[in-house]
């Protein structure tokens, strides 16, 4: 007959079950989770899905409103068609290569979140503004802008430097367009 020994039995038995119960593999529903590889790839295809499509909506719209200043008193410092299309552009490559960026180190949900919504605003600022023309909705819309790009600002910095620093511009953009909404309603 074989003795066996107590200990070694338990320790065996912490180690199946461990492995029925790996974290890294099954969450707590019993569904296997998507490799990290997936995940990354869906990352990236959103970022980049999401940032053209609100470049694209947004020159659209600053192209199909163009002359929307005739009828207006605008400021002297107030920017081109062209060069409103420029700045969007510029500031949404470099905000989408900063979300990649961020995105390999593995970003929560509140990012993603305030991206969108972020991108939600500029685009109603881009249509009351310019295709409405409701100067003072236009201004709020701006104000709604500048809080969730200053917020989102804030949870890059906590995620990757890089992705801080690539969101400059944009911050200081979003800072232009409420002193001309400002002004545009102040002079109007």
């Amino acid at each position: 007959m074989k003795v066996i020994d107590k200990n070694n039995v338990l320790e065996d038995k912490e180690d199946y079950v461990y492995s029925f119960n790996n974290p890294t593999t099954i969450n707590n529903k019993g569904k296997v989770k998507p490799s990290k590889k997936l995940t990354f790839v869906r990352d990236y295809v959103l970022c980049i899905g999401l940032s053209l499509f609100v470049v694209g909506i947004s020159v659209f719209i600053v192209v199909l409103a163009d002359g929307w200043s005739q009828s207006l008193i605008m400021p002297i410092f107030f920017p081109s068609t062209l060069l409103v299309i420029a700045v969007t552009i510029i500031c949404y490559a470099l905000l989408m290569v900063g979300l990649l960026l961020a995105c390999r180190q593995g970003v929560n949900k509140k990012v993603y979140i305030l991206y969108g919504l972020n991108a939600i605003f500029n685009i109603l600022l881009l249509l009351f503004s310019m295709v409405f023309r409701q100067s003072i909705v236009g201004l709020f819309m701006s104000l709604l802008v500048f809080y969730f790009a200053f917020t989102l600002y804030n949870e890059l910095k906590k995620v990757n430097i890089t992705a801080k620093y690539m969101f400059m511009p944009y911050i200081f953009w979003t800072i232009f367009e409420v002193v001309c909404c400002y002004s545009v309603v102040m002079l109007n």
